[in-house]
């Protein structure tokens, strides 16, 4: 292929696998000659370099170690967070979590729909969704919601301290600006009584009655 003769390059399928002309014609008969050339150029091809660097920087679902930490600082998330007071670097397997969800964030358009989206990609199915609170008040016949702008995070089941971390890190990251939140944890140790509010023993209503009976 001669790209200055040719009138559309766009008509080859993919010009890299194209030989490129660099044989004199007077050499081009030499069976030796044309295997040197060929094996040079088998020797320096970069393709296995270029493959590697997209495995291990370039994509995110392989990325490992300083690829990881390249993507973080393009995204804008660093491997090494303040958490609990202490210093903590994610592992790969972690920071690859919050760098997708990260990049999610930074073109989600925040709604309720994408928010709980969002969540299921982080946490997985069904442990925790996000919903607008709502408090009513009434102004004559209509009815308002009388509370700033606010998301209650609730999950469904405890949280392991991994998932503790995951929210703490990026669970917020895709809300509008101004709006609150605040987080509400299902716990599977709370002990009371079905439609009483949770209440356990010695909490309700007793009445007592006199069985004496007086005569004459």
């Amino acid at each position: 292929m001669y790209f200055r003769t040719d009138t559309d390059v766009r008509e080859f399928d993919d010009v890299r696998e194209e030989l490129q002309p660099y044989i004199l014609t007077q050499y081009s008969g030499s069976p030796t000659i044309v295997q040197l050339l060929s094996d040079f150029r088998n020797n320096i091809d970069p393709q296995a370099d270029i493959n590697l660097f997209i495995e291990k920087v370039m994509n995110i679902d392989t990325a490992e170690g300083i690829g990881l930490d390249i993507l973080g600082r393009i995204i804008g998330m660093s491997r090494t967070v303040q958490y609990g007071g202490e210093t903590i670097t994610l592992t790969d397997s972690l920071y690859r979590r919050l760098l997708m969800y990260k990049a999610f964030a930074n073109i989600s358009d925040s709604t309720m729909s994408t928010m709980n989206k969002m969540l299921n990609l982080l946490f997985g199915e069904n442990i925790m969704f996000a919903k607008n609170l709502i408090v009513e008040s009434q102004n004559g016949d209509e009815y308002y919601n009388s509370f700033p702008m606010h998301v209650r995070f609730t999950a469904l089941r405890d949280l392991t301290e991994e998932e503790k971390l995951l929210f703490a890190l990026g669970a917020t990251l895709n809300l509008s600006a101004g709006v609150g939140w605040s987080l509400v944890v299902n716990q599977s140790r709370v002990f009371g009584f079905k439609n009483s509010n949770l209440m356990p023993f010695n909490c309700g209503v007793f009445t007592s009655y006199n069985t004496t009976t007086e005569g004459d």
